[in-house]
């Protein structure tokens, strides 16, 4: 026989799970056999373990155990045939032995390895005598005979305790597990095919597989292997569906394997099956996914300048965009960084560390970036760049999605530029205004609160820190004018159109004053937003001090305490306020008041 290493040796000792057992009538009758056919005083089966040797049958031995370092049977096992000792004492490997020079003061021994059906030798049947002694040739064949049916024994035993563990691990596992006869027909089933196919083990029990588990959504093609495979008693490895009780459908991965007895005949089958339907399924929405990603891919690489670069920032493929919009082609792009190709100098190192720290965080980042194209032109991007990954959620690469904003960025310049020279020219106008008398107010469209300038207060004989609501300002017009304002108030806000208009407004009393008024529109700064309209006019002296007219004082109210009556000129325009990239919306509107009176002496309060 091939050599065993000592490992697997060991192994299989432990797995048939027979040491430290009780004794069995069986062996020990072997035991007796071996005393009557060779005449020895004593005999035993004896299994040699990884520091001892220990009898599982023994006659006339007075320990059931002894330490391996003198076990006679360690040398017996490395043997093929029968090992004997005629004497031991003239023997140099036992003359010393323990076993020798004390109790049972062995003397001879013959002993033939005991093998597994693998192979591996686990012990020895042994005779064993108080006087030298050597077999004849009818005494060695006996003892061969006899070792033979511990073998048998050892080997039943193997295989009942393989079937023990093989079910236990049945019981327990959650795959369904299916024992069947020769003919498929099924013999035991474990919990967990209980559980898969909805049937109990009495329901199934005799009848085959196929016959209730297979519908019309079973291939054929693997119906027909399967029983290929139960004719010739080979295994068969193949994927099924099938459907439960309850009228589920389900797939399972079988694994259908014969089971043979020692003569290598066919007594049955194992079939193991494992539901992989939620793997098929998952497998489906990964392709999906894998096919939406593609196209997905497709849209952005039509339509951005796009590109891919390794985790060191090394770039291994672009689109024809990015090779229009930077004028380089493709060969000369690919192994270098984008720094290297279009660093515009106008962003400094943090920026650029920035950057690279959150995307090797896992994170995306975007920002616009200007760079700089092989004709030296600058231009800018509105850049995206996100890092993917593996599946075990290390970082693959990074890609860079881009949409041109070069234009965007030249109106916006544009327009900072406008703002700061119309800044200009409107503090230069505020102080013209003053000078002039021209009192500008505006309204707020979202709270519609107007605001009224310190002139306005003035003009209209109130504190300068008087804050009117939309209906209080309305009624310092007067009651024939306050439709007309309210109208050219309304259509501005409607459709942007300006007013200028010559009205009669109220004072505080005995204010009086004229003077021409005008309009006009522009474009100022509000608030973060680009918004527009001033209004300007003129008014003469003015005094201050009176009340502001509140709602029930209106002309005509009855209250008599407004009773000075002007003409004034009021123009307006409202103020639109422009977000990026988004329409503009109407904000504000603003105007001038200018106090003319004019044709107007003599008149009293409404």
């Amino acid at each position: 026989m091939p050599p065993t290493s000592e490992d697997k040796r060991l192994q299989a000792l432990q797995d048939l799970n027979i040491l430290d057992t009780d004794a069995e009538a069986s062996y020990d009758a072997i035991t007796d056999l071996v005393t009557a056919v060779t005449g020895a005083h004593m005999a035993a089966v004896s299994l040699v373990d990884r520091d001892r040797q220990w009898f599982k049958s023994a006659v006339n031995l007075p320990a059931r155990e002894t330490p391996r370092s003198w076990a006679f049977c360690h040398y017996a096992i490395q043997q093929d045939e029968i090992f004997e000792v005629p004497n031991a004492l003239e023997d140099p490997l036992f003359a010393e032995n323990p076993l020798v020079t004390g109790d049972p003061h062995i003397r001879a021994y013959a002993g033939i390895p005991i093998r597994l059906p693998g192979g591996e030798p686990i012990g020895t049947l042994c005779a064993i005598h108080n006087e030298p002694m050597t077999l004849d040739a009818a005494q060695r064949r006996h003892l061969a005979s006899l070792g033979r049916m511990v073998e048998e024994l050892v080997a039943e035993r193997a295989t009942s305790e393989g079937h023990r563990r093989l079910a236990l691990l049945a019981k327990h596992t959650d795959n369904a597990v299916v024992f069947t006869d020769r003919a498929g027909r099924i013999e035991w089933v474990n919990p967990a095919f209980e559980r898969l196919s909805g049937y109990a083990l009495e329901e199934v029990l005799g009848r085959k597989p196929g016959d209730f588990l297979q519908c019309e959504d079973s291939d054929q093609r693997v119906v027909e292997s399967l029983s290929q495979a139960v004719r010739d008693a080979t295994a068969c490895d193949v994927d099924i569906v099938n459907r439960s009780k309850s009228g589920r459908t389900y797939t399972v991965h079988i694994e259908l394997m014969p089971i043979r007895e020692a003569d290598n005949v066919c007594t049955g089958f194992m079939a193991i099956q494992s539901d992989i339907t939620e793997q098929i399924a998952t497998a489906q929405r990964l392709q999906q996914s894998l096919e939406e990603q593609r196209a997905l891919m497709g849209v952005i690489r039509e339509h951005t300048i796009f590109s891919q670069t390794d985790v060191n920032g090394v770039i291994f493929d672009v689109n024809d965009a990015f090779c229009a919009r930077s004028g380089y082609s493709a060969d000369e792009i690919i192994g270098k960084t984008h720094s290297q190709l279009q660093s515009s100098g106008l962003h400094d190192q943090a920026f650029w560390d920035g950057l690279w720290e959150t995307l090797r965080k896992g994170q995306a980042w975007r920002g616009d970036i200007c760079n700089r194209a092989r004709d030296g032109s600058l231009f800018w991007v509105d850049t995206i760049a996100a890092p993917l990954f593996t599946p075990d959620g290390r970082i693959e690469k990074f890609i860079f999605i881009r949409f041109d904003i070069t234009q965007r960025k030249k109106t916006e310049d544009g327009l900072v530029e406008s703002q700061a020279r119309l800044g200009v020219l409107l503090d230069r106008l505020s102080a013209v205004t003053e000078l002039g008398g021209i009192g500008s107010w505006e309204v707020d469209l979202e709270s519609m609160s107007p605001i009224w300038d310190s002139i306005t207060c003035q003009i209209h004989e109130v504190p300068e820190d008087y804050r009117p609501d939309m209906e209080t300002a309305i009624n310092f017009y007067a009651p024939e004018a306050r439709e007309t304002i309210s109208q050219a108030v309304q259509t501005c806000i409607e459709t942007g159109k300006p007013w200028d208009l010559e009205l009669p407004f109220i004072t505080a009393p005995g204010a009086s004053d004229l003077g021409p008024g005008c309009g006009t529109r522009c474009l100022r700064q509000w608030a973060g937003h680009p918004s527009g309209g001033l209004l300007s006019g003129h008014h003469g002296k003015t005094r201050a001090g009176g009340r502001a007219p509140a709602a029930q004082d209106a002309p005509g109210s009855g209250s008599g305490q407004f009773r000075d009556r002007r003409l004034g000129r009021v123009s307006a325009d409202r103020r639109l306020s422009l977000g990026r990239g988004q329409p503009a919306s109407v904000r504000r509107v603003a105007g001038c008041t200018q106090s003319d009176a004019r044709g107007m002496a003599g008149e009293g309060a409404p």
